[in-house]
């Protein structure tokens, strides 16, 4: 059965298989951040990312800054591994996360 595009967990399954795709290694302090700050950029696409990285630090009791450091650090490892086809600063790249998850495939939502 197909499962609904809305759920937060269903979000979060689809955006790590993006992140995956783009050499994100899963098991980085980074990729879990990236996860987080992705599908709160979707459900809050008229806050700017360092307010969305302040409630992301607010859950995981540090500062935004710790949050945009460590996204900053996954976005540039992937370019460094050819993942990306230029460099993405973080803002970039979780508007061109955000934009993929909106028009993610069917495939991703089984």
């Amino acid at each position: 059965m197909k499962q609904e595009k809305d759920g937060t967990a269903n979000r979060e399954a689809a955006v790590r298989v993006f992140l995956e795709e783009h050499e994100l290694l899963a098991d980085c302090l980074g990729f879990q951040m990236l996860v987080k700050v992705i599908v709160k950029a979707d459900a809050m696409p008229e806050k700017p990312l360092m307010q969305i990285c302040a409630l992301v630090a607010a859950e995981e009791n540090c500062s935004a800054q710790d949050i945009y450091r460590s996204i900053r650090s996954a976005v540039l490892s992937a370019w460094e591994c050819c993942a990306l086809d230029s460099r993405m600063n973080p803002e970039e790249f979780v508007t061109y996360a955000v934009n993929w998850l909106r028009n993610a495939p069917d495939t991703y939502w089984t």
